[in-house]
């Protein structure tokens, strides 16, 4: 209509906005029949009707089934008074990243993350790779720390140890770390690129109360896991190990009270434990990696963190929080995963069930910016298929 647009950050207001192109949003590609031939499952994502307005579709989590009672304590999930716990491929789906070795500012005077525990070690590390030399496998166990940390404000490179939490990148609403929740839920993920030399592998772990150490032993192709001390003598607790060479995957998680190691994509032991009624002490010090006298080359070090589930900070949150809220035998329980400023079961005034029949079906994909093409003279949209993100 000719009129100049105004930037919203800096208030400039000389720009002519009318030659600007309308860029597209994105759209999710949805599987709509897909719940015809089978029930939900929790843990899946869902594509469903805002009860709050019927003409928006929403895209959800469903963490409680019908006729359960759905509580949130902690972060996890309770259905019946028990802890639900997920798989490890729903574990990769829902993590959340929070630190890549592999991605690291080239020139910032920050400190690592991950650091030895001791000044007498054997570790050395340059550009996501991480060695360590063969050494007497009577040494003691030379530890390699993640530290998480916190900038502090100012122009010279000073941090905190904080814990991992809950606050998220780019929300709409900057929280202080003091509205935050610790979250002790945590994954570590690396690749063996080669191991030399005698000794062994541990990796250890802790939510800050429990504490987990993995002890890996290359040469003979066994494992065996301790908790707090003392070994896990269940199935799954010691066992054989693939051969640690050509980037073998390792995963190890604390998720939902519940520890979990995999090598090479396939679970190997899972062990539930009771975290308690009390909030876990927080640490900044979750996990580490370790080598007795065994010789090292690792990569890809990443760990994430699980969904943390709260109240919501954007509503006044009524249902599951404080007390089990049960579910109507048509409904299902669903949260967002961007959990402090998700509008879901939590907070809706109507009540916290969502119907059967206003789920659309499974979300596939999220179609960023697709162009539209005419096609024997109908429009239809074109996606670019390397800006296609799935949907786990």
């Amino acid at each position: 209509d000719g009129s100049l647009t105004v930037c919203p950050n800096c208030g400039y207001t000389n720009h002519d906005g009318d030659d600007r192109p309308v860029l597209p949003g994105e759209q999710v590609m949805v599987f709509r029949s897909l719940y015809q031939f089978r029930p939900l499952r929790r843990w899946e994502v869902v594509a469903m009707r805002n009860p709050q307005d019927a003409s928006q579709l929403v895209v959800k989590r469903v963490v409680g089934l019908p006729g359960e009672s759905i509580q949130i304590r902690h972060g996890d999930i309770y259905a019946d008074g028990q802890v639900q716990r997920k798989s490890l491929a729903q574990q990769r789906a829902m993590a959340i990243l929070v630190h890549d070795a592999n991605h690291t500012p080239a020139r910032s005077k920050l400190p690592p993350r991950w650091l030895p525990e001791s000044q007498q070690t054997h570790w050395g590390w340059a550009d996501g790779r991480f060695v360590h030399a063969a050494t007497d496998p009577r040494d003691p166990v030379d530890w390699l720390v993640y530290r998480h940390w916190r900038r502090v404000g100012g122009e010279d490179a000073r941090v905190d140890e904080s814990p991992i939490t809950d606050d998220t990148p780019g929300c709409p609403v900057p929280r202080r770390l003091e509205d935050c929740s610790f979250v002790p839920d945590v994954m570590l993920s690396f690749r063996v690129v080669t191991t030399f030399g005698r000794g062994l592998l541990l990796l250890r772990a802790t939510d800050g109360r429990e504490e987990f150490q993995v002890h890996i032993d290359p040469n003979a192709q066994r494992y065996w896991v301790l908790h707090n001390g003392r070994q896990i003598l269940r199935s799954g607790g010691m066992g054989k190990t693939p051969v640690l060479e050509g980037g073998v995957r390792i995963e190890l998680s604390l998720f939902d009270q519940q520890l979990l190691l995999a090598m090479d994509g396939k679970t190997v032991l899972t062990f539930a434990y009771d975290a308690g009624a009390s909030p876990r002490p927080p640490t900044a010090r979750p996990l580490a990696i370790g080598s007795q006298g065994l010789g090292l080359e690792l990569r890809e070090l990443r760990v994430y963190r699980d969904v943390y589930y709260g109240r919501p900070v954007a509503a006044a949150g009524a249902w599951g929080l404080d007390k089990p809220v049960k579910i109507a035998k048509w409904g299902y329980f669903v949260l967002g995963d961007n959990s402090p400023f998700s509008l879901d079961s939590r907070c809706w005034p109507e009540g916290p069930n969502v119907d059967a029949r206003s789920l659309e079906g499974k979300p596939l994909a999220v179609l960023i910016s697709p162009s539209d093409a005419q096609w024997f003279g109908g429009w239809f949209k074109v996606p670019d298929l390397t800006r296609i993100r799935y949907i786990r």
